[in-house]
């Protein structure tokens, strides 16, 4: 008889809470079987419905979606919100992406002009207007050590929103270079252990930022 080796599966060492509602719910798969790869659970919630964050976490994403066609109910939830501002105030590693950027902001104001409260973590408003911003592949440069990357680290990623950012005080993570037309500008948010941009990462064709993100959760719960 042959024995068949058994594949050691490295056991969950660190949680972390997806966001996956109708309001957000564009994910890489891969990119979340990545983070599972490297020890992390993944345990679903949803900003729509849920008042409180998944217990015991050590990290917290929200990706893209379409949080302008549920505006009124995230607002609505303010207690989700206010946990959500406090766990980045207290140094949460927090990774978000197009519609959860636009989430953490202080506003949101849809398509209709209409504005909403949203969590308030970061200065800045997301407006919605009636023409694709951008669209296309970047290349980004991160500008100071973060949750994703130390500083001068490049990560590949893709860009796709009709929102825009409006002013606002936070400080740019991210030297972006569009890889069809060369031009380059800032973008994103650094803030604690948070990073938030329109960026849509894929983590299995960035290994090492999965990793880089798992490794800040892992610090988080030891502390």
């Amino acid at each position: 008889n042959v024995e068949i080796p058994t594949v050691k599966k490295i056991s969950p060492t660190v949680k972390i809470a997806v966001a996956k509602d109708a309001a957000f719910n564009f994910y890489y798969e891969e990119s979340l079987q990545e983070l599972e790869k490297l020890g992390a659970e993944i345990v679903y919630f949803s900003p729509l419905d849920d008042e409180t964050l998944p217990e015991n976490i050590s990290g917290l994403i929200i990706g893209g979606g379409f949080p302008e066609m549920f505006a009124a109910r995230l607002e609505q939830n303010k207690e989700l919100r206010a946990e959500i501002n406090h766990a980045a105030e207290m140094g949460l590693p927090i990774f978000a992406e197009c519609g959860g950027f636009m989430y953490l902001m202080r506003e949101l104001i849809d398509f209709d002009g209409k504005s909403f409260e949203m969590c308030g973590v970061l200065d800045g408003v997301a407006t919605m207007t009636n023409k694709l911003q951008t669209v296309g592949y970047v290349e980004a440069e991160i500008l100071s050590d973060c949750v994703l990357g130390k500083a001068g680290d490049k990560i590949r990623a893709h860009e796709f929103h009709f929102s825009k950012e409006l002013e606002t005080s936070d400080e740019k993570i991210f030297k972006c270079t569009r890889l069809r037309t060369g031009k380059e500008y800032f973008a994103g948010v650094a803030k604690k252990n948070l990073v938030a941009s329109y960026l849509h990462i894929h983590f299995a064709g960035c290994p090492e930022v999965a990793k880089n993100f798992v490794d800040a959760c892992k610090n988080f719960q030891t502390k």
